[in-house]
């Protein structure tokens, strides 16, 4: 006899003079609280995930590259410890639901741990029955990298971050539907907290007022810098009370603004390039610019400024 380990085991059985060596993986985990730390390995995968997958505070759980999890309707990972999900290029690690069916989310709640995920596919996002805010990707007053994934096939935001400190880099993110007959719903959503947002390809918001990035109330201004936005049903880029940095990204075919700047903030937008959109760049109600070196084209508006909000004032830009 031998006790068995979570992950692969090589066992030597002997059967009179014939010795043989064979690999057993054992491992049974359908979700569940997460009390102690834990490592999911690829080869005991696909893990068929059936109820909540809660890991609790001062708990690790890692996954392996090439690991699948495959999330029943309604299921999603809460993580209130530390979720380490690092993938390769060759061997990536997938959140999906059973059968192609929409799941919950992958929601982080309080944890200043260093939580990344790397290298990994999630689709088939929703919400999070028990807190509909959570939608997607989420983060609240919590700690995230996100690189070099894929974020898609989502009902709600791809990403909600709220009063968090993220990295997002280098991801494609994109086929983002509504809610509540297609309302609701952006590919990056902040609110508050702070964001690094830089070389991420989004693209296919399907959803009445989503936007590809949208920042509200930044504790410390965010940068965009190096990524490509397009196929917008609303805005590009939105940010609304917040100051900001936005660098080299290329913005087209938005169904309203390229870039949308709202209310008391300061922007400065350098090496952007802006086309086919219905306006290019919008500064409004009490917001301040400086643009250096941005290409507007094929717009109906280029640049906009005005009062949408009559106690705020209108929108003031510096053009070189």
């Amino acid at each position: 006899t031998k006790a068995l380990s979570p992950g692969p085991n090589t066992i030597v059985v002997t059967d009179g003079q014939d010795t043989r060596s064979i690999v057993v993986t054992w491992q049974t985990f359908d979700g569940g609280p997460v009390t102690e730390d834990l490592t999911l390995y690829r080869a005991a995968s696909p893990y068929h995930i059936t109820r909540d997958i809660i890991v609790h505070a001062g708990v690790t759980l890692t996954i392996e590259p090439g690991t699948e999890l495959h999330f029943s309707r309604g299921s999603s990972l809460l993580v209130y410890g530390r979720l380490l999900a690092e993938g390769t290029a060759a061997q990536p690690i997938v959140f999906t639901g059973e059968d192609g069916v929409h799941w919950g989310a992958i929601a982080f709640y309080s944890t200043t741990e260093d939580n990344r995920i790397a290298h990994a596919v999630i689709e088939w996002t929703t919400e999070e029955p028990a807190d509909l805010r959570a939608q997607g990707v989420t983060a609240y007053d919590s700690t995230l990298t996100l690189s070099d994934s894929v974020v898609r096939h989502t009902e709600g935001s791809a990403l909600h971050l709220q009063d968090s400190n993220v990295h997002i880099l280098r991801n494609d993110i994109y086929d983002v539907w509504g809610l509540w007959s297609g309302l609701y719903g952006d590919a990056l959503k902040a609110d508050g907290g702070q964001a690094v947002v830089e070389g991420n390809h989004v693209y296919d918001v399907h959803t009445t007022g989503g936007d590809g990035v949208q920042f509200t109330d930044t504790a410390v201004p965010p940068i965009l810098r190096d990524n490509h936005i397009h196929h917008i049903d609303d805005d590009c880029v939105d940010l609304n009370h917040s100051s900001g940095t936005l660098e080299r990204n290329v913005l087209h075919d938005c169904g309203d603004k390229g870039i949308s700047l709202g209310h008391v903030g300061t922007t400065t937008l350098a090496n952007n390039l802006v086309y086919r959109c219905d306006m290019g760049i919008a500064v409004k109600d009490g917001h301040q610019s400086t643009l250096a070196n941005v290409t507007v084209a094929d717009c109906v508006t280029g640049l906009a400024l005005y009062q949408a909000h009559e106690w705020e004032g209108g929108g003031q830009a510096t053009v070189v």
